[in-house]
């Protein structure tokens, strides 16, 4: 758990021999209305006899027991680096028929959609907890023997439309914003917490959904937000970048590199022009342009219109700090499995720990093209997290990166081949 992590829900614990072998386990927590057995039910009266009644009380239960197998999936930035609803799938055993109880009018007896699913990692030997996914139930499907529980976060409840409205008034920050539009959408029950911002917006009646006009206002300010495993709503400023405050260490990763502290599989690296800018293009909604660098148009470039900012300077300012962060095709970490559970690595389970928007350290070996073994050294972000977890079987981390945001190679005075160069060409300063 992280310092401002939400409390997890109480649930009681189930075991399961196929998970009690691993180093870390699933707890999946599904609410709905807990069975609880008491003596002589006061709302059940048969007789001067002391009964055993059964009774039910709103809760979480624990369905580990029964897992089959479960994934979640958060992330998945599109090209104007809007994050995708996370989900939850789990697939439960329902040979004994206690997930699948029908009220006569059909409705599920305490428990489907609209209750809430929570999924978190729990470390045997330290009792540590991190979350990895919550959300709200949107389908139950009963398929006989299995059971199978389909859940979205809070960006899935944002994404409904509410009409036209005006949220907020001009002159906000982008934090006070978010809250008005939350407010309006009468979600302020989910737990959120919004960077304050550097610009001031403009108000103006929309009718996209809460969610889209969200994107639009944390995309005015260069920020991100996204659903956060433990179900807090979160906007980062433009500086996310540089990784999130909250994480107390940076993992260091390589597919070839047996010293890394974690050594993943499959991984696909590539350096595109996807999402590099040699020009950014703003506009604002009242057609304010805002150009990086000014004058001529590059070959890659970004624009965005219909944005928030209020005045020449804000828009400037945010087209020129797009520019540094995306001025060049640099080297993306695709995609990477870890298996959290594989014996030949006891501590590979603590990248459970890892969220959406921690910054990565990767190291990567190759041959050059003048024949020597050069070792790529680079800082990344994770932007998208999938567990496919089958008791018995495997945990199956996969993790997707940004571009490089920094180089951890040294610079030297005279490198071999480059006599009178402070560093080598394209270095980039980073961290260590």
């Amino acid at each position: 758990m992280r310092v401002a992590d939400r409390p997890l829900p109480p649930v009681v614990l189930h075991s399961d021999p196929a998970l009690d072998v691993w180093p870390i386990r699933p707890v999946v927590a599904i609410a709905g209305a807990r069975p609880v057995e008491v003596y002589d039910d006061p709302a059940a009266v048969y007789d001067d006899v002391l009964e055993y009644d059964a009774d039910t009380v709103p809760g979480f239960t624990d369905a580990t027991c029964d897992l089959h197998g479960l994934e979640t999936d958060t992330g998945h930035p599109d090209d104007n680096g809007h994050l995708a609803a996370g989900t939850a799938t789990v697939s439960l055993d329902n040979r004994h028929g206690n997930w699948s109880r029908y009220n006569s009018d059909g409705t599920l007896a305490g428990r489907g959609p609209g209750y809430e699913l929570v999924i978190w990692a729990l470390e045997r030997d330290t009792g540590e907890t991190d979350p990895l996914f919550r959300g709200t139930i949107t389908r139950w499907d009963d398929l006989g023997a299995t059971v199978e529980v389909e859940a979205f976060d809070s960006f899935s409840d944002l994404a409904q439309p509410i009409g036209t409205f005006t949220p907020g008034v001009a002159g906000q920050s982008p934090a006070a914003r978010l809250e008005a539009i939350v407010l309006a959408a009468g979600k302020g029950s989910v737990g959120r917490s919004f960077a304050a911002g550097a610009v001031t917006l403009t108000a103006q009646a929309t009718s996209d959904s809460p969610l889209e006009e969200m994107q639009t206002v944390v995309a005015s300010d260069g920020g991100v937000l996204f659903a956060d495993a433990d179900g807090t709503l979160r906007s980062y400023a433009r500086t996310w970048r540089a990784g999130r405050t909250d994480q107390t260490e940076v993992p260091i990763v390589s597919a070839n590199v047996c010293t890394a502290d974690s050594v993943a599989w499959d991984a696909v690296l590539s350096t595109n022009d996807t999402a590099a800018a040699d020009t950014v293009v703003l506009e604002n909604v009242a057609h304010l342009r805002a150009q990086s660098p000014a004058g001529a148009i590059g070959r890659r470039v970004i624009t965005d219109t219909g944005q928030q900012w209020t005045t020449q300077l804000e828009g400037d300012t945010l087209a020129a700090h797009l520019v540094g962060a995306l001025g060049a095709a640099r080297v993306r970490v695709e995609s990477f499995d870890l298996y959290l559970t594989t014996p030949a690595d006891p501590d590979m389970y603590r990248a459970a720990r890892w969220r959406l928007f921690d910054l990565l350290r990767w190291l990567h070996d190759y041959r050059a093209a003048d024949d020597t073994v050069q070792r790529l050294d680079v800082n990344t972000i994770i932007v998208t997290i999938t567990h496919n977890i089958t008791p018995g079987e495997a945990w199956l981390m996969t993790v997707e990166t940004t571009p490089a945001v920094g180089s951890n190679t040294i610079p030297i005075w005279n490198p071999p081949g480059d006599p009178y160069a402070w560093d080598t060409p394209g270095t980039l300063w980073g961290y260590q």
